[in-house]
């Protein structure tokens, strides 16, 4: 683990240390969990705002939120499949 680590890089960093592989339940469960219609709808919104200019601090820090949930939810995911292959 590096210093300034961001919370994506430390959670990864949980379940890697963990060492322990979730059941077919549990790994059918941490692949269910999406992002709403609406927040797919806002995250376009956002990103396109950024595209086309600077985003106001708020709006820099509620896209900076989706980015990380979406990592989280990758590394859980991620996690998750391991268990379909072993």
């Amino acid at each position: 683990m590096f210093h300034g680590a961001g919370i994506v890089d430390i959670f990864k960093s949980v379940l890697s240390h963990s060492g322990a592989s979730p059941s077919l339940g549990v790994a059918e469960f941490l692949a269910a969990p999406n992002f709403s219609a609406d927040d797919h709808a806002r995250y376009a919104v956002l990103a396109e705002t950024a595209r086309c200019r600077d985003l106001t601090t708020r709006e820099a820090g509620e896209l900076d939120s989706y980015l990380e949930v979406d990592a989280l939810l990758t590394a859980l995911r991620l996690n998750g499949e391991r268990a379909f292959y072993r």
